[in-house]
């Protein structure tokens, strides 16, 4: 067991999965709901990325994560990307 899975307690995403192909699965997680995976998300962006938006509440916006589920490895993080709630 890694590190971080003794230390989360998460087993599941604090969102709705809201596509489905093959192996791929697409959530979609309000800010405001899941405040410790959407501001890690935003220290993630923080890295490649220099822009005025990234210091913005991590509440306003809705993430969208694609994961990639293998059943001997469990699931891969692949990429997301957000949206501005309006």
């Amino acid at each position: 067991m890694y590190c971080m899975q003794r230390k989360c307690g998460l087993h599941h995403l604090p969102g709705n999965e809201v596509c489905r192909r093959q192996d791929l699965r697409a959530f979609a997680i309000d800010g405001s709901v899941g405040v410790s995976v959407s501001g890690g998300l935003r220290q993630l962006a923080q890295f490649f990325c220099c822009h005025p938006s990234l210091w913005d509440d991590p509440a306003l916006y809705v993430y969208y994560l694609l994961y990639r589920v293998n059943q001997t490895e469990g699931c891969q993080f692949i990429g997301y990307s957000s949206k501005v709630l309006s």
